[in-house]
């Protein structure tokens, strides 16, 4: 008979990358920023930094065998206010866009040419970045460049961001500095339990959309423990979680919030509300899935099954 520790520690060993994998991924991220920083010297090119961002990067919160990375690089934006400053939101947007691909072009994929990063790839909907493949003992990983305005927190909440990418740093900092490693622990099981049942990722079989990564750590820091998160998400439909404190009556008032199953509003900008994807369906049947194993674990009575 297993208590639901041992269950949980169990399923955390298989699903905690391996210190090869960690090692791994920081020398591919050391390899790309110094092509990167050497070109952008040969072409007097400025930025603020570089740095991994997502779960294989700052956060640390990333499953086994995923080692997908996000690499950032931040431009200092007051080098294009003043161009930006006198258009319109739309025109911004164009310019902004404009001035992305120049640099992916001009800079990022002329300083992988020849190098361990293959097939440089010029991808965009609303905004550019590169996409490359590192091979490793036939593992093709999966690296996208992406260039942001590095923008201060201050200047996100009052006016948010410039493009959609410039609260992405923030948030990778924002669970670095305010999960323990322990609750990082309960994120990558929080991650897998979704995946298990089909809801999580943008493509999730139960609907529009499932949990993402951003989702689940907020869950994690908003109900301290997986155990807290498992209680508490009977209530999520009716129980908005807010940084900033706001009650669900008056979220509700805001037109783009009106209409989402969830509220989990982003730390970051509380303009966004990073449960807008996920669909009433994906949250049901995993609430369905979560009432059955508190009925079955953490209810009875000396803690075991």
């Amino acid at each position: 008979m297993k208590s639901i520790d041992s269950v949980l520690d169990s399923v955390l060993k298989d699903i905690t990358p391996t210190s090869q994998e960690l090692e791994l991924i920081q020398d591919i991220t050391e390899q790309l920023g110094k092509l990167l920083k050497k070109k952008a010297s040969e072409l007097d090119i400025k930025y603020t930094k570089m740095e991994s961002q997502g779960s294989t990067g700052i956060k640390q919160t990333q499953l086994k065998n995923n080692y997908d990375i996000n690499y950032f690089i931040g431009l200092d934006y007051d080098l294009y206010k003043h161009k930006y400053d006198v258009l319109t939101k739309n025109k911004l947007k164009k310019e902004s866009k404009h001035d992305f691909l120049a640099l992916c072009n001009k800079w990022i994929i002329p300083a992988l040419k020849n190098t361990p990063f293959k097939k440089p790839e010029l991808l965009y909907a609303e905004h550019p970045y590169v996409s490359v493949t590192y091979e490793f003992e036939a593992k093709l990983i999966k690296i996208d460049i992406v260039l942001y305005f590095d923008l201060s927190l201050e200047y996100i909440q009052e006016n948010g961001p410039i493009t959609a990418v410039d609260r992405s740093p923030w948030h990778g900092r924002f669970i670095r500095d305010n999960l323990t490693p322990e609750q990082k622990n309960d994120v990558r099981l929080l991650k897998q339990f979704f995946k298990a049942n089909h809801s999580y990722g943008d493509k999730s079989a139960l609907g529009r959309g499932g949990f993402i990564g951003y989702s689940s750590e907020l869950l994690i820091y908003h109900f301290k423990t997986l155990e807290g998160v498992f209680i508490n998400f009977n209530s999520l439909e009716k129980t908005p979680l807010d940084y900033y404190g706001r009650p669900l009556k008056d979220l509700r008032k805001i037109i783009h919030f009106e209409n989402d199953a969830l509220l989990i509003i982003d730390p970051i900008d509380k303009n966004r509300n990073v449960a807008s994807a996920i669909s009433k369906r994906a949250y049901r049947y995993c609430n369905r899935k979560i009432q059955e194993l508190l009925e079955n674990f953490f209810f009875r009575t000396n803690g075991t099954c």
